[in-house]
């Protein structure tokens, strides 16, 4: 493989870089994780299930991750999936922790609470910001765009193993 694109982030408008140190650290079990397991071919076929779940996820009404009622309900699927997705990286967590100082137990276990209490997922947070300001959307996100520049600048760590 000469070339890895990874497009499944999206800024967060939270954090002044755009992107958390803790969601780098779980990025980077991802990361770690697929590179040692085996992949398939990777035929469109054999990846359109995926493709179908990531968009219906990106497209979803973080208010509908809130409603929990129905276990067959398209969100409590795709919470509990991904859910489970973050429990099989335990076992390299724990591992990669053994080894230095910890960090990604703790940071994987927030994202994986995250999936049974969807207020705190970062969709849910964000449109309670949004519907807190009683602005218009492209006024919210010129004000938090704002707040973050004036805010300090943070240096972050690298999350290299």
């Amino acid at each position: 493989m000469e070339y890895l694109e990874l497009r499944f982030l999206d800024v967060d408008p939270f954090s002044p870089l755009g992107v958390s140190e803790e969601t780098l650290a779980v990025l980077h079990l991802f990361v770690l994780d697929g590179l040692m397991k085996p992949s398939g071919s990777g035929t469109t076929e054999e990846l359109q299930p995926y493709l179908d779940a990531a968009g219906k996820t990106a497209l979803a009404d973080p208010s509908a991750f809130l409603e929990q009622t129905s276990g067959g309900s398209e969100s409590v699927i795709l919470l509990t999936r991904a859910r489970e997705r973050l429990e099989a990286l335990r076992p390299l967590a724990h591992q990669l922790d053994s080894s230095r100082h910890a960090r990604y137990v703790p940071v994987l276990e927030a994202s994986i609470a995250r999936t049974i209490d969807p207020s705190n997922l970062p969709s849910h947070r964000l449109l309670r910001a949004f519907e807190a300001s009683g602005l218009g959307w492209t006024e919210f996100g010129m004000n938090t765009a704002r707040t973050l520049t004036e805010g300090e600048r943070h240096e972050m760590e690298c999350v290299c193993v």
